[in-house]
């Protein structure tokens, strides 16, 4: 989703922000070292403070990795923005994104 998040960014309006790049600063370590040498649920518990903090900044467009979703509360800060990032025909012709899979996410 960076690479979506990336081109949309480019337009007038949300600033993006990757938000791997947020758990990897604030974690201070890359996520390929700190998910297997700390296990998913510290990480999990970062991603889940990074979505909650970067979700309540208005006008912020987050992209997140896939695992994302898996915590109703990271569920819940996402889901009001998320999905309606972008209009459908502009995930379908970024790339690695179906429109139809976001329309039924």
């Amino acid at each position: 989703m960076t690479a979506v998040g990336c081109r949309r960014a480019r337009r007038p309006g949300p600033h993006f922000v990757d938000g791997d790049s947020e758990i990897e600063r604030v974690a201070s370590a890359p996520i390929r070292d700190f998910f297997p040498q700390q296990g998913e649920t510290p990480f999990r518990d970062v991603e889940q403070n990074d979505i909650e903090e970067l979700t309540s900044r208005p006008g912020t467009l987050l992209a997140t990795g896939g695992g994302a979703v898996l915590r109703p509360s990271s569920r819940d800060a996402l889901h009001s923005d998320l999905w309606q990032a972008m209009p459908y025909d502009d995930l379908e012709n970024c790339g690695g994104m179906d429109a139809n899979h976001a329309r039924n996410t």
